[in-house]
């Protein structure tokens, strides 16, 4: 590079972060980093005190010293109660919400991106694992990663188009493996550092054990989610305590004991039912997404690949452009696990064309 370009690099305190520090580092930008203060903690559920948020952030401040490079604490904490009162809502309506994806939407590619501009950086970097292109003179496109087991594309669709310029993935080339091998040896602390579960805001997984404060209806009243579970015939073979405990597609920790395998196929609020059925009732050919966002100018009828879960095999569809930001998906073979909430995202082979969230 001939002048020093400044980057600002979202540092969590883990592993793949503190490995993107160095490697900007060596591509010759003047990187600064930047961690987010969730400030979940304040209104966490009193049964939900054991979190590790101090110490990451400790962890990222000791990254930062050690590198060498200013640091930074942005407090997103209102933001960030938005998207856990987005959380509480959506499993109370029987849907399966993804609180990461609506993250990365307004906070890391949201506030901190903001924060990073109004700073004097001229790009941000994060550690997803995630390839950004150039697709025109004017324009870049977000591709998978190199690895396919660490490919996180999805979770991203949702960015702002017109910020993918100014947006660096530089784990995108690399496997966890190297990214760990590379920590080791440039002796960062984080290196054997455990990965992050998924939700940061579950310490345990547990959601249904954090939404229970939260079951109130709109008159300030006790909210009872417990109801019969049914099969798809209508037969009852069951109790159960709470519709958020369950989503579509899920088989185990049913509660009830059936003669052959058999899957949540719907959730029905208005009748606090668990519908229970085969996996050939499970399996949809067509679903319909809202509040879409598009990567690139896609036709009102087009052909593509899509995801409806991180960690499920894209599948060959035809997409059809709705009024509204919506879009109609017709799939070529039938998909498992169609649960409203969950993002529905496109893909022309190797790049992320966007997507949107189930109905």
């Amino acid at each position: 590079m001939t002048s020093k370009k400044k980057i600002l690099v979202a540092l969590s305190g883990g592993v793949d972060s503190s490995v993107a520090v160095v490697l900007l580092q060596r591509q010759g930008y003047e990187v600064g980093a930047a961690h987010l203060r969730h400030g979940v903690e304040k209104y966490l559920p009193d049964n939900f005190s054991q979190t590790n948020f101090d110490k990451d952030e400790n962890d990222a401040r000791e990254i930062a010293k050690i590198l060498g490079i200013p640091f930074y604490v942005l407090d997103v904490s209102e933001a960030f109660k938005s998207i856990t009162d987005n959380f509480v809502s959506e499993y109370l309506r029987c849907r399966t919400p993804n609180p990461c994806l609506r993250c990365n939407r307004l906070i890391k590619f949201g506030a901190l991106y903001d924060f990073a501009m109004e700073k004097g950086y001229d790009k941000l970097a994060t550690g997803h694992y995630a390839r950004i292109r150039p697709v025109s003179p004017e324009e870049n496109g977000i591709f998978k990663a190199s690895d396919p087991n660490k490919d996180q594309s999805y979770v991203l669709f949702d960015v702002k188009r017109d910020r993918l310029s100014n947006i660096v993935f530089p784990l995108g080339e690399y496997s966890k493996p190297q990214i760990r091998a590379m920590a080791a040896e440039f002796g960062l602390p984080s290196a054997t550092k455990s990965d992050s579960q998924d939700i940061c805001f579950l310490p345990d997984g547990n959601h249904a054990r954090f939404l229970a404060p939260f079951k109130i209806d709109s008159a300030g009243n006790p909210l009872d989610t417990s109801g019969n579970i049914v099969t798809v015939e209508g037969k009852v073979v069951g109790k159960h305590d709470g519709w958020e405990k369950y989503t579509i597609g899920q088989r185990k920790g049913l509660g009830v004991s059936m003669n052959a395998r058999y899957f949540v196929v719907a959730l029905r609020p208005e009748t606090k039912e668990v519908v229970l059925g085969t996996h050939d009732q499970l399996g949809r050919r067509t679903l319909t997404a809202s509040e879409s966002n598009w990567l690139t100018d896609v036709p009102e009828y087009f052909c593509c690949q899509v995801k409806i879960r991180y960690r499920f095999t894209a599948v060959s569809a035809t997409v059809h452009l709705l009024d509204g930001n919506r879009f109609e998906v017709q799939t070529d073979a039938p998909v498992y696990g169609v649960a409203p909430g969950q993002a529905c995202v496109c893909y022309d082979g190797e790049r992320l064309l966007g997507g949107g969230w189930i109905d």
